[in-house]
């Protein structure tokens, strides 16, 4: 390497089974950085690697399309072990939490909230580290020895979720599933967020119960049970409700006799008895959803008796089997229609060994939306053929020709080409006359079936074999125009959801930060490790360089930029009183660190 001005040498640290790989130990990693460290290495972060290099040589910029990428990542598309729908999507929830706390971290007013909070952060990152681990995707039965210690697979991955989901809910009450009584429900994001709101009933049983929720700014709302949570709890029926960009408002909910009454014409309809659906409005005219495909069959899981005797029905194709329509609520906020299938029913079972059910919500949030989540309950082991195919798949039919599809990458998007590619948060259409804006709940693999004229698309929902609860969700939007900045916005308010908070919470700094400029997402606030200190995660969504004015309610002491470390990169940027301002490469991320 002596020839190269600045050479690269990294590390691919594994933790895995005794014998099948050698990175089960940090001790050979150590002699390789000891080793390294004697032949004139330094270890850096890649941001420090990024600056060193650039000093020494003039690299040519290289840019790695995602088409052409690896990152169709077996170990995140579902299915792979018995766990893995429930992991991702723990990981996700977890994750959007963790952001949460931060958030309210940030904006503390008061000590000992501040520091009950960055306890549950700091303890919280690590295990959700740990738990996104691909390896840890296997069987859940799998024996790891870390440098001599014992542990289960369960206790690296799933465990590690819940653990931080319920400190979270039981040390700060964040999320907790709300009982009848007052609470606040508060906007995570540094946006102001107009969205539906399903809320977690601390209940279990839907005996057709209804609540008043007062409060809200456009009144009070009747609700009722309409779903249920991945806790299996009751969820009540999508409200929408707006709040500005990290605010909270102070609502109650009370137990009444009262039925929901519908007051406007329904907007789902479906041709097929609730196998697929369409939105009566002229945003998604000509789009179908669904319905949702696939086929599993039985492998000789023993329960009661061998599964070949005691089936009394079985419906291994989903899109022959019947559809019950359970539920439909009609009200201001939009629609709602709850379905379920039975797919397989046991002799002598009081329930069905393998439901699916599903939820769908249509109505307006300042733009159109469609909502659609999926329930499956599976008593049996099942399987859905070989992978890639014959897994179950939600499809979507767009009916025009899209003129361009793009997809999200880390703190950006880019078009996408190939026939089937792999994202977290969103895909994008840009069709004839409007936008269509794809959001999905867990990270997928997307499809093009056919033809690209034909608009036929479709996102992996299940693969391999499933035991267990596991839930999907997706959520669209259509708009004349929804531009890149819109699509980070909208994608990852439908992960950072509203949450209820203990009415007692104590008082939050109102920060009132504010960029005029609309390519600049305000992406994120977090606690400083300096005192007093906010740090504010910020991106040009743009492929152009940007001039970003911020402002704010409150008088700035002093502001930096600092880097993902919070390492002070620039300290003498162009600021007056109350903001400043910041010229963006495209597509920069830039974190600015605050002191009132």
């Amino acid at each position: 390497m002596k020839t190269f001005k600045s050479p690269l040498i990294f590390q691919w640290l594994e933790l895995w089974v005794p014998g099948m790989d050698w990175g089960a130990s940090v001790a050979p990693y150590k002699e390789a950085v000891d080793w390294a460290a004697t032949q004139g290495f330094k270890q850096m972060t890649l941001t420090e690697y990024i600056e060193w290099a650039g000093s020494r040589s003039n690299p040519e910029q290289v840019v790695l399309k995602m088409d052409h990428s690896n990152y169709d990542n077996n170990f995140f598309q579902g299915g792979w072990g018995y766990e893995n729908e429930r992991q991702a999507r723990l990981c996700n929830q977890c994750e959007s939490l963790l952001l949460s706390a931060e958030s309210l971290a940030a904006l503390a007013a008061k000590k000992t909230w501040k520091q009950k909070l960055e306890q549950v952060i700091a303890d919280g990152w690590p295990r959700l580290l740990i738990s996104q681990n691909h390896d840890a995707y296997l069987a859940g039965s799998i024996p790891f020895y870390l440098d001599g210690a014992k542990s289960y697979q369960s206790e690296l991955t799933t465990k590690q979720c819940r653990v931080i989901r319920d400190s979270l809910q039981k040390e700060t009450g964040l999320k907790a599933p709300v009982r009848p009584g007052p609470f606040k429900l508060y906007n995570p994001c540094p946006w102001p967020v107009t969205a539906p709101v399903m809320l977690e009933i601390d209940e279990w049983a839907d005996l057709g119960q209804s609540y008043r929720l007062s409060g809200l700014p456009l009144g009070d709302v009747i609700v009722a049970p309409a779903f249920r949570s991945d806790s299996g709890r009751i969820t009540t029926n999508p409200v929408v409700v707006s709040l500005p960009a990290l605010g909270s408002i102070d609502v109650q909910l009370q137990k009444v006799e009262v039925p929901s009454v519908p007051d406007h014409l329904e907007q789902l309809s479906t041709p097929d008895h609730g196998q697929s659906w369409h939105v009566e409005n002229n945003a998604f005219r000509g789009i179908t959803f669904g319905p949702l495909t696939g086929s599993w069959k039985q492998t000789g899981l023993f329960f009661y008796d061998h599964p070949n005797t005691n089936v009394e029905a079985m419906h291994s194709d989903l899109i022959k089997a019947p559809v019950q329509i359970e539920k439909r609520m009609v009200h201001s906020s939009g629609e709602t229609v709850v379905w379920k299938k039975e797919l397989m029913r046991i002799k002598k079972a009081e329930e069905p060994a393998l439901r699916l059910a599903g939820f769908a919500f249509a109505g307006r949030v300042g733009i159109d939306l469609a909502e659609f989540q999926f329930r499956l309950e599976s008593t049996i082991r099942f399987e859905t053929g070989p992978r890639p195919e014959e897994t179950w798949n939600f499809p979507l039919r767009l009916g025009d020709t899209p003129k361009a599809i793009y997809a999200d990458s880390p703190f950006a998007e880019e078009q996408r080409q190939a026939e089937r590619f792999y994202c977290s948060r969103y895909i994008r259409f840009e069709m004839p006359g409007r936008d269509i804006l794809w959001c999905t709940s867990q990270n997928t693999l997307f499809r093009n079936l056919d033809q690209r004229e034909r608009g036929l698309f479709d996102c992996k929902v299940l693969d391999f074999a499933f035991n267990g609860v596991t839930q999907w969700g997706f959520r669209f939007y259509s708009a004349e125009r929804i531009t890149p900045a819109d699509s980070i916005r909208l994608a990852e308010s439908f992960h950072r959801q509203f949450i209820a908070l203990p009415a007692d919470l104590p008082s939050q700094m109102d920060l009132g930060l504010y960029c005029a400029q609309k390519e600049i997402v305000l992406f994120h606030l977090m606690p400083s490790s300096q005192p007093v200190g906010i740090l504010v995660r910020t991106c040009n969504v743009s492929s152009q360089a940007v001039t970003a004015q911020f402002e704010t309610s409150q008088k700035l002491k002093t502001v930096k930029r600092v880097d993902l470390l919070a390492n002070v990169m620039q300290d003498d940027l162009d600021r007056h009183v109350h903001g400043w301002s910041h010229r963006y490469r495209p597509w920069e991320i830039a974190t600015f660190e605050l002191h009132m």
